[in-house]
């Protein structure tokens, strides 16, 4: 027994996929805030430090004693008053780290004065006259491009092993002569800022989960309730369809969305297969009556025809037999053997245009006229001209056919034949050692039956010597085709003949048309295969 198909949920692969969407793209704003933030907090602080120390440049008038401290580090009232300035200025601005004076120089600077506020790491502070190269340090190019500018600020993004991420901004003192002789500088450390950044990170990432979470539960119950419920439904409807009835609860589709739409589909696609089920029924049991009326019909054709072999039993003076093989159930060749009298035997072998049931009618009715007219010293061509007027006599569907008829009289060998429009038959007349030769009949085929009324047909006649053969046929023979569309073909057919001469009749047309099956291989047949072999033994008696 087949194992029964396991299938994942459409719900629940739904809801991963919006958690995983909503989860990114809470990732992708968080991402997206904390820096937008951090450049903010960095610009206000950066910013509000430079204002800061252009207020203390300005503040600080560069007088004697400010000179004096600068070149000694000895502080008059002024100096003082400054120093207390800055220590009261980093005081009131806690992220403040470092707020210091140096006199900057081509090469290096030297500290004046590095403030202080309660609760500072001292061993942090420099002290005065403390000399750094710019080499040594990261203002190198700020300075320079300070003094190289006058007047000039900046900020200075700093990342150290000693100090961390900081920032550092700065402002000259000018002296009467508006040349820098100091330099005021504050340093920020970042470690604050990004506490800060993080903390109002974390609330906004709380407020963004929440939000997230409210919308994946909002877009869960729609999507339940828009798709996996009525999809849900949609496939209980489809796993218990049976025989065109459709059951649809309306509340299960509650939206006139494409879902809505697919249902309104399927109940139409039921119907159209439950009429179509009803069609096809009618057409298999028209399809079964008509196979079986078609079975009958290949009964009744075959009965129509000789099948009984040998067909003379009590007549040694012949071995006559035949085989048709029709394209389709029935067919349009026929093959007639018969006794006009004791001594006059008459073969026909014909092929009706076109296949099917159509042609087996027009078949019954030829070969029933052709036998009629047959009668001992007529002649042939005024039989077949008085069956053709009879077949053209209201021929609506303009079938014709092709036939061919001999009359031999055992006594004689004498044969009298009439062609209308079919192939010439092989005739093998026996030489010396009991070989066998071809001889070709010179009489070109006639016009064909049911073709037009008023044709005259004219026979002609050949003779039979004891142990010659007459073989007949119908173009299903040679035009026996295979999967290359290949023909079969006259050469083919008198090769066959010619090396199986000594076969009896029967051996000899069953081993034809086994030839001929597998020339075709695969190949359908298209045409009716008709065959007839009549081997002439003695005269008669």
């Amino acid at each position: 027994m087949e194992d029964k198909k396991r299938y994942s949920s459409l719900g629940h692969r739904l809801n991963l996929t919006l958690i995983i969407m909503m989860l990114i793209m809470t990732g992708i704003t968080l991402v997206v805030a904390y820096f937008a933030l951090r450049d903010t907090y960095i610009d206000f602080y950066s910013e509000s430090a430079q204002e800061a120390v252009n207020t203390i440049a300005d503040s600080i008038a560069w007088d004697d004693g400010i000179d004096h401290f600068a070149e000694t580090g000895e502080k008059d009232t002024y100096a003082e008053v400054t120093c207390d300035y800055l220590d009261m200025f980093k005081t009131n601005f806690p992220n403040i780290s470092f707020l210091y004076m140096f006199v900057p120089y081509d090469d290096h600077f030297v500290y004046v004065y590095d403030s202080v506020r309660e609760g500072d790491d001292m061993s942090g502070i420099s002290s005065y006259g403390d000399r750094f190269d710019y080499g040594e340090t990261e203002y190198e190019g700020l300075v320079v491009a300070l003094k190289e500018k006058r007047g000039s600020v900046g900020v200075n993004y700093n990342n150290n092993s000693t100090y961390g991420k900081s920032i550092s901004v700065w402002a000259p003192v000018f002296d009467n002569n508006g040349d820098i002789r100091l330099v005021v500088e504050a340093d920020y450390y970042l470690d604050d800022i990004y506490h800060d950044i993080n903390s109002f990170m974390l609330q906004i990432a709380a407020v963004l989960l929440l939000c997230a979470a409210v919308i994946i539960l909002f877009m869960l119950i729609h999507v339940r309730k828009g798709v996996i419920e009525p999809l849900s439904s949609l496939y209980n409807t489809v796993e218990h369809y049976d025989h065109g009835v459709i059951k649809i609860d309306e509340k299960d589709y509650p939206y006139n969305d494409e879902l809505r739409q697919l249902v309104d589909s399927f109940i139409m696609m039921a119907e159209r297969i439950e009429n179509y089920t009803e069609e096809v029924k009618r057409v298999v049991a028209e399809k079964e009556r008509i196979g079986a009326e078609l079975s009958v019909a290949t009964g009744i054709q075959a009965s129509m025809l000789p099948n009984k072999f040998p067909a003379f039993p009590d007549r040694d003076e012949i071995d006559i037999y035949a085989i048709m093989k029709p394209a389709k159930e029935v067919g349009g060749d026929f093959y007639d053997m018969f006794f006009v009298d004791e001594s006059h035997l008459a073969i026909v072998v014909a092929d009706v245009s076109g296949k099917g049931v159509p042609a087996a009618l027009f078949m019954v009715i030829g070969k029933t006229l052709i036998k009629d007219h047959t009668n001992v010293g007529d002649n042939l061509g005024e039989v077949f001209y008085e069956v053709n007027n009879l077949l053209c006599d209201n021929n609506s569907e303009q079938m014709f056919i092709t036939a061919y008829e001999a009359v031999i009289d055992l006594k004689t060998g004498r044969v009298d034949y009439v062609n209308a429009g079919h192939e010439h038959p092989f005739l093998l007349q026996r030489v010396e050692d009991g070989e066998y030769a071809y001889v070709e009949q010179k009489t070109n085929p006639q016009f064909v039956l049911a073709g037009m009324e008023g044709i005259p047909y004219t026979a002609a006649s050949f003779e039979m010597k004891p142990g010659d053969r007459l073989v007949q046929y119908s173009d299903g023979v040679p035009e026996a085709t295979d999967a290359k569309e290949e023909l079969y073909g006259m050469a083919r057919l008198n090769e066959y003949l010619n090396k199986n001469r000594d076969l009896a009749p029967k051996p000899l047309l069953e081993g034809l048309l086994e030839d001929i099956n597998v020339f075709a291989g695969e190949a359908p047949q298209f045409d009716d295969i008709t065959m007839l072999c009549l081997d002439f033994k003695k005269y008669m008696e």
